[in-house]
């Protein structure tokens, strides 16, 4: 069960993109038919990916992931992150900043305890950059029913961030996000289980870039960009799988969301995973995303108002993914690859009209 992705004013949604973020509430999956509550296997996962995109953004992530069984009722699991990001995008240069390069360091901790069909899980990720920092804390309470037939989630979490600004320390902004989801996960039949998740998130505080600045149509003024206080974000999911011929599995999604800036979005995807043999697995994926702008938002300003915003995540655009992860299994030693590719169409934003990224990462696992 996945929640509302963090917000973050320079690229926001970026690290989404690239290997799912970190800060994302009760990563675990729901899984009814296979009984959650039992203990995963204990051991190190490393990670390296590259987001590339035509705006001249760049981000390589480098991750280590560990996980060990204390006890048959107790996992304690551990994660350090290095996301290297060089970008000249159309945001930094309208904003007539020269491009840069910088690091952001994450590191975290998490921890689970199963007692018959229940579990809990609790986490904590401390993220650093050059003009933000954050704390997250994180939780989540899991109960089979009806014979690991159904199973109930509900993952909860807080995230305090500080926002600066590159050289200017005298710049200090506060955001605080609230995160909250619920999830249901039933088995159809033998084949085929249905899980169905609500999602909701306030934020509050500085919501804007501070490197962002709106210029009136007529070039009298340049403002900083203003974003509402607060904002209430809610998604609603449904979620499909089921089981084909003999080594397949086929996975449809739909989610609907909707918060009070206005924006109204839908994402529908479809999945194929299958197996060759037993050391070999194959997905596919599809993906497209729909959205609409935020009520306060304007291809030009003709003169200040309250609210305005060069945030082109704010406007009108849809995107669409197309993806192929291929995994190799040896014993206890696993590898995959993965590529995505991204279109983006901006239709109501003036200084970029469409964006296409490439999203791909290798990885290695160890069990033990």
């Amino acid at each position: 069960m996945q929640l509302i992705e963090p917000v973050r004013p320079r690229f926001r949604g970026l690290w989404a993109a690239l290997l799912g973020s970190w800060l994302m509430l009760g990563a675990s999956q729901g899984r009814a038919a296979e009984g959650s509550a039992q203990a995963p296997e204990s051991g190190v996962t490393a990670r390296l990916g590259v987001y590339a995109d035509d705006d001249q953004t760049t981000v390589v992530t480098s991750l280590v992931d560990a996980s060990a069984n204390v006890d048959p009722s107790v996992t304690l699991g551990a994660h350090l992150l290095v996301d290297s990001i060089s970008s000249a995008s159309v945001d930094v240069v309208s904003a007539a900043t020269p491009a840069f390069n910088e690091n952001r360091y994450e590191a975290g901790g998490r921890a689970a305890l199963r007692r018959g069909a229940s579990e809990l899980s609790l986490g904590y990720v401390r993220s650093v950059e050059n003009d933000w920092s954050s704390h997250a804390w994180s939780g989540s309470l899991g109960q089979d029913f009806a014979s690991k037939n159904t199973r109930a989630e509900l993952a909860f979490g807080y995230v305090r961030n500080a926002v600066g600004r590159s050289a200017d320390e005298a710049f200090h902004r506060r955001l605080d996000s609230y995160q909250g989801a619920l999830s249901v996960t039933q088995l159809i039949d033998a084949q085929s289980l249905v899980t169905l998740g609500y999602t909701l998130q306030r934020n509050d505080g500085f919501q804007s870039s501070p490197y962002r600045y709106v210029v009136t149509s007529d070039r009298q003024f340049a403002l900083p960009e203003t974003h509402p206080g607060t904002r209430m974000r809610h998604a609603l999911a449904v979620t499909g799988q089921r089981h084909v011929l003999e080594t397949s599995s086929v996975e449809a999604s739909y989610r609907l969301y909707r918060d009070d800036w206005g924006i109204l979005s839908h994402t529908a995807g479809l999945g194929l995973l299958t197996a060759f043999g037993e050391r070999t697995d194959l997905r596919l994926r599809a993906r497209l995303y729909r959205q609409g702008s935020a009520d306060f938002w304007q291809k030009r300003y003709a003169e200040p108002v309250r609210f305005m915003s060069t945030d082109r995540e704010l406007s009108t655009f849809w995107d669409a993914l197309v993806g192929i992860k291929l995994g190799l299994h040896f014993g206890v030693v696993s590898v995959d690859a993965k590529v995505d590719v991204i279109y983006y169409a901006f239709q109501d934003f003036a200084r970029l009209s469409e964006r296409a990224a490439v999203v791909a990462d290798i990885g290695l696992g160890v069990a033990f």
